[in-house]
């Protein structure tokens, strides 16, 4: 994280730096360190999405999926914590592996592979999104509402991974060029 910040936003780096160095000094936690590069390197990340090259989109879907099919039981609760975007020392949540180093590195990727805009193809991402939407609805009927009401995640945490895995399986399985589209569409609605 540090080294995709440092090359991308050498001034923002800098003060980084000096946010974490006092932030230790006046005694708060390391915990509250790794907050400040967390908040950084999202929110870099969140910039650059729309930018990012097909292969790397298509990389960050996958060891998106690969992070949940391996935590949705351990941890169900620490993939909730994922899926908010909670800004948390994920090592100390994941305590028993090395938690998405394969997942940051796919996330730095979107970083250094940030061209031009990509035109997101609306209509065939809503389309997409409405057929993988009905394939769930087949398996889980309404409980697939939980994929937009965030409020029943805490609550429903095995659940809320359970589906949230499929859902981005039923993105993956699109193809490379339309699962890419239908990432950038996904992620950078506001």
């Amino acid at each position: 994280m540090f080294k995709v910040l440092q090359s991308e936003d050498p001034v923002k780096y800098n003060k980084i730096k000096e946010e974490i160095i006092l932030s230790l000094r006046s005694g708060r936690s390391e915990g509250d360190a790794i907050a400040i590069i967390n908040q950084a390197f999202g929110d870099l990340f969140e910039k650059k999405f729309a930018f990012a090259s097909d292969s790397a989109v298509n990389l960050f879907l996958r060891e998106t999926i690969k992070f949940l099919e391996t935590h949705k039981k351990k941890n169900p609760q620490g993939c909730v914590m994922f899926l908010q975007g909670a800004n948390v020392n994920f090592t100390r949540v994941f305590k028993d592996s090395a938690v998405g180093e394969d997942l940051t590195q796919a996330m730095a990727e979107i970083i250094i592979s940030a061209g031009e805009k990509k035109i997101i193809d609306i209509d065939h991402a809503e389309k997409n999104n409405v057929f993988i939407i009905s394939e769930l609805f087949k398996k889980y009927g309404d409980d697939i509402r939980i994929l937009s009401e965030a409020s029943r995640w805490n609550s429903q945490p095995e659940l809320t991974c359970q589906i949230f895995l499929e859902f981005y399986s039923g993105i993956e399985s699109l193809g490379d060029k339309d699962s890419a589209n239908q990432m950038r569409w996904l992620l950078t609605q506001k």
